[in-house]
């Protein structure tokens, strides 16, 4: 059975190693249906006509994933602030990483899935816009320390934890 201080020590760790996943996720899927897709018999092209109902669709859900996930990160951070201790700080943390996140990667698959099915660069554009604002809510340490309102004793094991 892991002690305290080994789950303090690797939840942290844990929450950069889930989001690198995701990144590489993202990007290895997003290669293969390139290769997919330009590799094929069809003719791919870059098209910005609204013809097509994904064309509405993927936008929205860009945009929609990026405004919901700060909505629910920041409100998520307010009810975090009043978290007691710190291993309930990091996994409040923990679990608004993930949330966020998964809002965000999920997004940027079904633009990767609509590129597939329609041979449009304009999804890949998409996806390139959503991966990029992924790789801005990078969750770091001093993000947290910023925004959960830690005591110096907590500060303290937030230096062990990431030094």
């Amino acid at each position: 059975m892991a002690t305290k201080r080994e789950v303090r020590d690797n939840n942290f760790k844990s929450i950069n190693i889930l989001y690198y996943a995701l990144v590489a996720g993202q990007i290895m899927m997003a290669a293969v249906l390139y290769y997919m897709t330009t590799t094929g018999s069809g003719e791919v092209e870059f098209s910005w006509e609204m013809s097509n109902p994904f064309h509405i669709i993927a936008p929205t859900l860009v945009l929609g994933s990026i405004v919901m996930g700060t909505f629910l990160y920041n409100s998520r951070l307010r009810e975090g602030k009043s978290q007691t201790g710190f291993l309930e700080k990091l996994q409040h943390y923990r679990a608004t990483i993930i949330i966020r996140s998964a809002l965000m990667e999920g997004a940027n698959l079904i633009c990767l899935i609509f590129f597939f099915l329609t041979q449009n660069y304009f999804f890949l554009f998409l996806f390139f816009i959503g991966l990029a604002t992924f790789l801005m809510i990078r969750p770091s340490a001093q993000v947290f320390k910023d925004n959960y309102k830690l005591t110096e004793e907590e500060r303290m094991e937030l230096r062990k934890m990431t030094g």
